[in-house]
């Protein structure tokens, strides 16, 4: 049995997008993911327009347009990342309706899929009626033998079906500092042998098992269909969300986030319940104080409503600020904090041509691109006409503009901030005239 190695190694590994990379450079994926954050990151040169926080308004919307069209709200299909659905032609152990599905794409030669293909064991030892395994084949094209096993893996599937090619993965994931050094004779005769002996499969011609194009064509299209968005091996998807992408330091918490990620998504929009002839307030208690916000729900009905739907709801209790870059913005409204996710549902942009990012203590909705909001917002530390037209305008900070510039300093992009602790939100209150 193959000894364990430290969690942390093999995490470390997967999160910068796999271990072993792929040699025929596969590009990083051009898809939105979820609601990844999409907003310019400039930090202006400009001297921040300086003025009291209570005039803030008054500064940025002297006369506001108002009378926006409500923007369209559509819940999110899932996956929210794009990859090929399971299908008839997957290697598949575990209930098709299994709480949580596990998607690998992996390469019997690559050693940290070998740690993967472990870890991945156990978690399925433990809840077998929670979970489906899929494998999937991602040859890295450096790897002299990988090809040869993995047209035997399949052989020993189609002749014996799934259980059994899962077992056969297991043993040669368990076998890999074994064989991964034999020439190309001599892994046939090894995986000969194991099918004889193991299996008891006696194949006539093993040469054409090994030539098969129709199962040489089934890896070919593994590997395409997965080139937009793997970059290496083993690259784990669960319930569709990439394993790099969940805020989690063990396997076992990744199969409970995904197991419970449904619970924090809305599967349809809220109802239109604000009155945009009220005005509405929201008080915000950070870490570091309370701001007050002024809500715009006749320039940003659908926005304003969502906003109010989630806040009265707790969503944004306990969410960090996980973007906050002096002289350009504050962001937040990602309850994973990792700047992905969203509510499960996303809607247009309203544009009030009136409302400009001309001035600090502008709230704005961050988006990946046009007409995919969701539920993370910014509020801008200087003027940022570079926004104008592009992100909804949906507020204005009233009081407590010296709470927000208090915030702390956080760039999710640089690997030095890792160790930051972020200022959080710890509750968000409405109120309305």
């Amino acid at each position: 049995m193959r000894k364990f190695w430290f969690l942390s190694v093999l995490l470390l590994a997967v999160f910068v997008f796999g271990a072993c990379k792929s040699a025929d450079g596969v590009s990083e994926n051009p898809q939105n993911t979820g609601e990844a954050e999409d907003t310019p990151a400039i930090v202006t040169d400009d001297e921040p327009t300086v003025v009291n926080p209570s005039q803030v308004l008054e500064e940025v919307v002297p006369v506001a347009a108002g009378g926006v069209t409500a923007g369209q709200c559509y819940v999110n299909e899932y996956p929210i990342f794009p990859y090929p659905q399971p299908s008839a032609d997957d290697w598949s152990i575990g209930p098709e309706d299994a709480a949580v599905t596990i998607i690998t794409y992996s390469d019997f030669s690559c050693p940290y899929c070998a740690l993967m293909d472990f870890e991945l064991a156990q978690i399925y030892a433990a809840n077998p009626d929670d979970t489906r395994l899929i494998y999937r084949h991602f040859l890295l094209g450096y790897y002299e033998l990988s090809q040869t096993v993995a047209m035997t893996a399949e052989y020993v599937g189609e002749e014996l079906g799934n259980e059994a090619f899962f077992e056969f993965a297991d043993r040669i994931f368990d076998e890999q500092e074994t064989w991964k050094e034999l020439t190309l004779d001599e892994i046939k005769e090894y995986l000969l042998t194991l099918l004889e002996e193991e299996y008891g499969l006696v194949p006539e011609d093993y040469e054409a098992i090994l030539a098969n194009e129709e199962v040489l064509q089934k890896i070919t299209d593994q590997q395409v269909g997965a080139q937009m968005f793997v970059r290496g091996t083993p690259y784990v998807l669960i319930n569709g969300i990439p394993l790099e992408y969940m805020p989690v330091t063990s396997f076992q918490e990744a199969w409970q986030w995904a197991k419970d990620f449904p619970s924090k998504q809305y599967n349809e929009c809220p109802e239109f319940e604000i009155d945009r002839d009220k005005e509405y307030f929201a008080t915000v208690e950070t870490t570091k104080g309370f701001f007050t916000m002024q809500l715009l729900p006749d320039s940003a009905p659908t926005t304003v409503n969502s906003f109010i739907f989630l806040a009265s709801r707790g969503f944004y209790n306990d969410v960090i600020f996980h973007r906050v870059i002096p002289g350009f913005v504050a962001q937040t409204g990602d309850f994973t904090g990792m700047g992905i996710f969203g509510p499960g549902y996303t809607y247009d942009n309203e544009i009030d041509a009136g409302l400009k990012y001309s001035a600090r203590g502008v709230v704005g909705m961050a988006n990946a691109g046009a007409n995919t909001n969701g539920s993370q917002w910014f509020i801008t530390y200087a003027p940022q006409p570079v926004l104008d037209g592009e992100y909804t305008i949906f507020a204005l900070v009233t009081e407590g503009m010296d709470v927000v510039e208090a915030l702390q300093s956080i760039d999710p992009q640089n690997p030095d901030q890792a160790s930051v602790e972020p200022d959080r939100i710890l509750s968000i209150s409405i109120t309305e005239k």
